[in-house]
């Protein structure tokens, strides 16, 4: 898990990426970790996905409805999983309740939902999060 303390970015920035700003990130490896109300925390699945391209299938990552009625957001934004994807999925995780939530290691907070996609693509899923990992290699 890595937890972000409000600082400036300027993402239209010329020669921003979001490699540099992951090297600004605190990086937190803990059995249980404090999940302050009003806070951002980037957090990784332990499980490695591998999604063939050829298979024509695609994910969503979703939350669990016992998080979300304690105010956790557990994947805010772009949910897509594409065909070709490989490597572990970074979760956006939003702490929106009144309480400060333990998330324990191991612990069941996101699932995927598959979906068949219509027609093969020609190529897999190439952007820059493609063999992402927790220990940051890209």
């Amino acid at each position: 898990m890595k937890s972000l303390p409000g600082q400036p970015i300027r993402p239209n920035q010329p020669g921003y990426t979001y490699q540099s700003l992951d090297n600004r990130k605190e990086k937190v490896k803990l059995n249980n970790y404090p999940f302050k109300t009003g806070t951002l925390l980037l957090a990784w699945t332990k499980e490695d996905i591998v999604l063939p391209y050829t298979s024509r299938v695609a994910a969503r990552v979703e939350g669990k409805s016992s998080l979300s009625r304690l105010g956790i957001l557990v994947h805010m934004t772009a949910p897509t999983i594409h065909a070709g994807f490989r490597g572990q999925i970074q979760l956006e995780m939003c702490n929106m309740g009144p309480y400060e939530v333990i998330l324990d290691s191991g612990m069941a907070i996101c699932q995927l939902i598959f979906e068949i996609t219509f027609g093969t693509p020609m190529k897999g899923y190439g952007g820059q999060f493609s063999g992402q990992s927790a220990s940051g290699s890209i």
